[in-house]
């Protein structure tokens, strides 16, 4: 017995005077590599985090997600470098990552997908928190309240909230209402063939002279857009600051409406027929 624990202890101390104190130097190495690498982590870190916060609309969560994601992979790559140093084979490590990684991606494809698309919304900014979009082929139209990892928030104006896939958004066309300053009102109106175009322009001039809200320059336009079947139909498009565009919209309809039984303007009637279907 005393034989083989000597044999033992022998294997060990040649073990670790081989394997152990002749790495000392590349242990010092790889730790000191590794606390360099965390503090330079954590700095980018930090500078993302205050970039985003100040040059972006972005939900919170969403930039948490986003300099968190790179800090992360930054502390991989780090203790990655460490463990070459130290001796470690990286390469087999790094294929049971990916083999690991490629499982559980398979698995949350549509969850990574909307997480991709969050990203894509953070640096790209279709839209912002507080813009009114439109998503002509989802039938999706209000007021973005939120952004988050895996969904946008979208508030319509009867005060529904739709819950928006990232994905989709990204995948989509989106008609972002509110991104410029000004935005143009179009009013069209599909009156009798019979009807004065001269009345019809003092009609539109007078409620545009009058509103403060709406822009004289560039002058709205006015004019016929097209005739035909009994029909004139009567365009008036005038350009409002954007956050004006529902107050002036609903307060120049309840004028025209005044002007038009006013001067009597006529309507044909299966006109009243087809937008009630």
């Amino acid at each position: 017995m005393n034989e083989i624990a000597m044999s033992f202890k022998k294997v060990f101390l040649e073990f670790f005077n081989t394997r152990v104190i002749d790495k000392i130097p590349e242990f010092l190495i790889a730790l000191v590599i590794f606390i360099i690498g965390v503090k330079v982590a954590r700095s980018i870190r930090n500078i993302m985090k205050n970039i985003l916060n100040k040059y972006t609309k972005t939900q919170s969560s969403l930039i948490n997600f986003a300099v968190y994601a790179i800090h992360i992979l930054i502390l991989v790559f780090v203790t990655l470098v460490c463990l070459s140093i130290v001796g470690f084979k990286t390469t087999s490590i790094a294929a049971i990552i990916g083999a690991a990684g490629l499982s559980v991606g398979l698995a949350l494809k549509e969850i990574f997908s909307d997480i991709g698309a969050a990203l894509v919304i953070l640096f790209f900014k279709p839209f912002n928190i507080g813009d009114f979009i439109i998503v002509p082929g989802e039938d999706i139209e209000g007021t973005v309240t939120d952004v988050q990892l895996c969904f946008t928030f979208v508030k319509t104006n009867d005060n529904k909230i739709i819950v928006c896939p990232n994905s989709m958004l990204v995948n989509n066309d989106v008609v972002n209402a509110t991104h410029q300053n000004y935005r143009r009102i179009d009013l069209i109106f599909r009156v009798d063939i019979d009807t004065s175009y001269e009345l019809m322009k003092d009609i539109c001039d007078k409620i545009i002279d009058e509103d403060d809200r709406i822009e004289k320059n560039p002058r709205p336009i006015i004019g016929i857009e097209d005739i035909g079947n009994g029909i004139m139909v009567f365009v008036c498009k005038p350009w409002v600051k954007t956050e004006l565009y529902w107050d002036v919209y609903y307060d120049v309809m309840r004028k025209f409406k005044f002007e038009f039984d006013k001067n009597m303007v006529k309507f044909p009637m299966y006109t009243f027929a087809e937008n009630a279907k």
